[in-house]
């Protein structure tokens, strides 16, 4: 494939209406433009264009100066051939001069080529705000992920500890796998396990081979990414597997769960087995969203199977999997959203009913859905976290979605100073009866009241001061209205009303 220099690329943005100011160009090489262009293009994209769409519009005369300017063709022949030889030229593709244009036509449409289209309001800026929102909105998604890999972790540990039957070696034996039925992946994770105990760079570990002990679980555990976690649990041999997810389920939710009670019914049983399963589904989407989360991946995306946009503006889904074979004349998405529907209810069975789990037929497996599993999994382990307001505070930084439109007190401390000068009114109090009664009984009392409404008058005047002292700041976000909102809440299912919803 063919590289192109930062000009170059800066020159090719300006040919597809990406609009610079001239202190964008100087800014261009702190950016990498594979991770600001090419990662929210979809965001900015107001068409698509296949080779085929090229090829058509060409004969049809439709377009023919704008494909000229974004391909830098400056011939009136031959324009169509031209396009598929700087094509070819940049994915390096086969290509030679006797070719026919049909056959140029298949070589490009092999690799799924599409053109994108910007419209003329696009400027290079919209994909650097992005850029830069999505960098803070994924450190503070990972911060709280990796709270709940840590407690995943730690329910993982407790409940090998409490079982008397478990020993130190546990994960190190394969008796403890499901291997029936030839489960490749429980030997993968047995596999993993032994890989993790030559680990070098983990002290614990080195300290036990030093010591020429074998690697106790609680060592090992610690030692998983979440995912890894995930499979250990889950590739166990069932009996082990359902419980430990059972006591991940009591532990980040409001659902108390026991399968082993024998005073339950066989349908009580089964429906907690199926809350299990739900939430064990749950765990695995964090554990995947953790991944791109700690590889700088875009998030806005997420669970989006296509992001070549050759289906575009069609959004489609990787999750959850359908079996196309067993219901082939529904729909993939259709199939999806019942089992999404199903997905509502249990939410609401772990984390109570809200607005956002009561929309159960409207709800995507995508970025507003995984957001709300992780916050509601928060704060029903820390009822006193602070998710939700970093939350909004950061998207009314960026003005996405949410508007920074607030007024805030310059010096807090000129408050409390205020707050502590009304306080000692209080202080200043009258005894009214004792005056009465002086002045009944002739006994002097002038002195006193003079020495009060001196005071009263001095701490009136402070009061004032002090009020007049304090001044409020209009507080907006540096950032002029987001023009893609609808796009980026096509994508994520964030929109104004969610942050209310999930609350």
């Amino acid at each position: 494939m063919d590289k192109n220099s930062n000009k170059k690329l800066i020159k090719n943005l300006k040919l597809k209406n990406i609009y610079f100011n001239n202190r964008e160009k100087n800014k261009f090489n702190s950016y990498s433009y594979y991770q600001v262009i090419n990662a929210y293009k979809p965001l900015f994209v107001e068409r698509v264009e296949t080779i085929d769409d090229i090829y058509n519009n060409i004969n049809s005369g439709i377009n023919i100066d704008e494909y000229k300017r974004s391909f830098r063709i400056n011939q009136n022949n031959d324009i169509f051939r031209e396009i598929c030889k700087k094509i070819c030229k940049k994915y390096g593709l086969d290509y030679n001069s006797t070719m026919k244009d049909m056959s140029l036509k298949y070589e490009i449409s092999r690799i799924d080529y599409v053109h994108h289209i910007y419209s003329d309001d696009t400027k290079y800026s919209d994909f650097v705000r992005m850029y830069k929102f999505e960098h803070e909105l994924r450190l503070l998604l990972l911060k709280y992920t990796l709270i709940i890999e840590e407690s995943v972790k730690n329910v993982f540990i407790k409940y090998l500890n409490n079982n008397p039957d478990i020993k130190a070696n546990f994960l190190s034996d394969i008796n403890n796998y499901n291997t029936a039925k030839g489960n490749n992946d429980a030997l993968d994770t047995l596999k993993l396990i032994l890989e993790k105990q030559k680990n070098k760079h983990s002290k614990p570990i080195l300290r036990k081979r030093k010591q020429d002990l074998m690697i106790p679980y609680w060592i090992l555990i610690n030692e998983l990414s979440m995912n890894e976690t995930y499979n250990v649990i889950k590739n166990l041999k069932n009996d082990y597997s359902i419980i430990i997810f059972q006591e991940c389920v009591n532990h980040f939710t409001q659902q108390k769960l026991d399968i082993e009670d024998k005073k339950k019914t066989k349908n009580q049983i089964k429906r907690e087995k199926g809350l299990i399963i739900s939430f064990k589904t749950l765990i695995k989407y964090i554990g995947l969203f953790r991944n791109m989360l700690a590889h700088n991946q875009p998030i806005f995306c997420y669970n989006h199977k296509d992001y070549s946009l050759i289906n575009f503006p069609v959004l489609s889904y990787d999750v959850p999997w359908v079996d196309m074979k067993k219901n082939p004349t529904i729909p993939e998405i259709d199939q999806q959203h019942k089992i999404n529907s199903v997905t509502m209810y249990d939410l609401a069975s772990f984390f109570g009913n809200d607005q956002y789990n009561a929309k159960n037929s409207d709800r995507n497996i995508n970025l507003s859905f995984i957001i709300y599993v992780i916050y509601k999994i928060i704060s029903n382990i820390d009822k006193n976290t602070n998710f939700y307001n970093e939350l909004v505070e950061l998207y009314k930084k960026y003005n996405i979605v949410l508007t920074l439109n607030e007024s805030k007190i310059s010096d807090i401390n000129k408050v409390v100073t205020l707050k502590n000068e009304i306080e000692n009114l209080n202080s200043l109090g009258i005894n009214y009866k004792d005056f009465i009664y002086k002045i009944e009984n002739n006994q002097s009392y002038k002195r006193e009241l003079k020495t009060f409404i001196a005071s009263f008058n001095n701490s009136k005047r402070k009061i004032n001061l002090l009020s007049k002292q304090i001044k409020l700041n209009d507080v907006k976000s540096k950032y002029s209205n987001f023009l893609y909102e609808k796009r980026y809440t096509d994508y994520t299912g964030i929109d104004l009303n969610y942050f209310d919803e999930i609350k």
